[in-house]
């Protein structure tokens, strides 16, 4: 029976200090406050302030740690106050942006206390208004000192510093500004200094932080002015993609407003913190130029003009081939394209997107055709080469295909068998022998009047001729600044023109006058001369 009570006993005992143990430990009552402080600039100090409790009442004596990130601190540990109060500094680098500061406690062997801030960093301020400092409260030293502004300021919204100084002995001093840069200068010996943003800027600074005044004495008298924004620059480019002009600016941190200006006249306002503007209004053969106006209260200033050379799509070169079914046309990419179009004898026979390289039409033509295509952007067109499919079916009448692209006459005709060489005659007269295996030429006509052009085939009986294609050539003044059209001879069909706002074809006998709009660029007819 003993054993018995002293067995419950001992299973008793077991059971209540497992039921101790598996009551859980009370949690810290312990707080880690950091208050996080108001943004600072660059290479300035802020002091941060925090506390350390338990149930509300503040800890005495304990150990803080303190790290951070981009700047530094003026401890790495610090100890609470009575009231559980702590501080320390925190200086910021040179580079704006958003700081770390971490406070911990080590509460037990497994427990730490943790509160990190963010410091926001601000850059330089710019100034909208002279500033001035030390007025009537004049530093003195009879050792060098430091004199930092209470931020520093952007070089490029001064036009200049001055500031009164009487070294107690004439040496060399400096002007710093945050990023380590700075100016070297001998005190004038009347005591007053005044130096100007472009003196300071040659030296390398991009603001101002503070003097180094090497040989003590007193300072006093700081005046930031401000004037009309300084002088600045722009660029232009081709945006990749869209093709249009691209400006880029960096508008002076004083100015308060800004303009861009096309041709001299007002595009629009920009943004003081914009860096650049697509003007997707271009169009046309035209060359655009462009300047901004960055104006404050005190003045204003205009950069430099940049003129956009719009980008004309490079010359595909074409081949093809007959298969029997189908022709296959490929080309070449051209760069600066938005739409590709392919011309059979002249006529559109379709529109494709600039990033297209071939084509295939559905059937076979029977007889021989010439084609090319066109690129295209919203500015102008280049024209690729002439080829003549099928190949293999030649054209003994020796007809000569024309189309016109840039200042130019673009001439090619059908081989003729037997040919040993082509003969180019222009009113008349031979211009150019060309050999067999040619079939082609380009003709640029070089003064006001009319030209009349054709091709003879040479064989060993003789020669033939081809039909005339004739080109009026026109002053610039003349049919909207044409400069020249080009048609068949007897006027049954339109050729092309270069330049120009619309076309004004004229019959033989010149009293009626036929227009045509600017889309109709080639049309062919059939007619030969010999």
């Amino acid at each position: 029976m003993v054993s018995r009570f002293r067995l419950m006993g001992l299973i008793f005992m077991f059971c209540f200090i497992a039921c101790i143990n598996a009551i859980p430990a009370q949690a810290s009552s312990d707080v880690l406050t950091l208050n996080t402080p108001q943004s600072i600039s660059v290479d300035r100090t802020v002091a941060i302030s925090g506390n350390l409790s338990s149930g509300g009442t503040g800890i005495s004596g304990a150990s803080i740690s303190i790290t951070c990130t981009g700047g530094t601190v003026s401890a790495s540990t610090v100890t609470t106050a009575s009231n559980g109060n702590f501080t320390v500094n925190f200086t910021a680098n040179n580079v704006a942006g958003t700081d770390t500061v971490t406070a911990s406690y080590v509460v037990d062997s497994s427990t730490t206390l943790t509160q990190t801030i963010n410091v926001t960093v601000n850059p330089p301020i710019t100034l909208t208004s002279s500033e001035y400092l030390l007025t009537n409260t004049p530093m003195y030293s009879s050792a060098g000192y430091n004199y930092y502004l209470p931020q520093p300021v952007s070089l490029s919204s001064i036009s200049t510093i001055s500031f009164y100084y009487a070294p107690m002995h004439g040496s060399v001093s400096y002007i710093y500004d945050d990023q380590g840069h700075y100016y070297t200068f001998t005190p004038n010996s009347n005591d007053y200094d005044t130096f100007t943003e472009a003196t300071l800027a040659s030296a390398g600074l991009v603001d101002i932080n503070y003097l180094y005044l090497y040989q003590g004495g007193t300072f006093e008298n700081v005046v930031l002015s401000v004037g009309p924004p300084p002088s600045f620059s722009i660029s232009v480019s081709t945006d990749p993609t869209t093709f249009y002009p691209d400006i880029s600016f960096e508008i002076p941190p004083s100015a308060t407003s800004a303009y861009l200006y096309k041709n001299n006249e007002l595009l629009t306002s920009l943004p003081v913190t914009a860096t650049s503007y697509e003007d997707s209004s271009v169009s046309g053969d035209v060359t655009p130029q462009y300047y901004i106006l960055a104006a404050n209260s005190l003045g204003q200033t205009v950069s430099n003009i940049v003129t956009f050379n719009p980008p004309a799509p490079g010359n595909p070169q074409l081949s093809g081939t007959d298969n029997s079914g189908s022709i296959e046309l490929s080309w070449s990419s051209v760069p600066y394209c938005t739409t590709i179009k392919v011309f059979q004898n002249n006529a559109l026979l379709a529109t494709l997107s600039g990033s297209t390289t071939s084509y295939t039409t559905n059937q076979s033509p029977t007889g021989t055709y010439i084609y090319y295509v066109q690129a295209l952007n919203q500015y102008t067109y280049s024209a690729s080469n002439i080829i003549v499919l099928p190949q293999n079916k030649l054209n003994s009448q020796n007809s000569l295909y024309a189309n016109v692209f840039n200042n130019s006459l673009n001439l090619s005709w059908v081989p003729t068998p037997g040919a040993t060489q082509y003969n180019v005659l222009v009113n008349g007269s031979l211009v150019s022998t060309l050999p067999s295996t040619d079939q082609s030429y380009q003709f640029v006509p070089s003064a006001s009047g009319k030209y009349n052009i054709y091709i003879q085939a040479v064989t060993s009986s003789g020669y033939s001729a081809s039909n005339i294609v004739s080109i009026d050539n026109i002053s610039s003044t003349d049919y909207n600044n044409f400069t020249f059209i080009a048609y068949n001879d007897d006027r049954s069909g339109f050729i092309g023109y270069y330049k120009g706002v619309f076309t004004k074809l004229l019959n033989r006998s010149r009293q009626n006058i036929l227009m045509l709009p600017p889309n109709v660029v080639e049309c062919t007819s059939s007619s030969a001369a010999n």
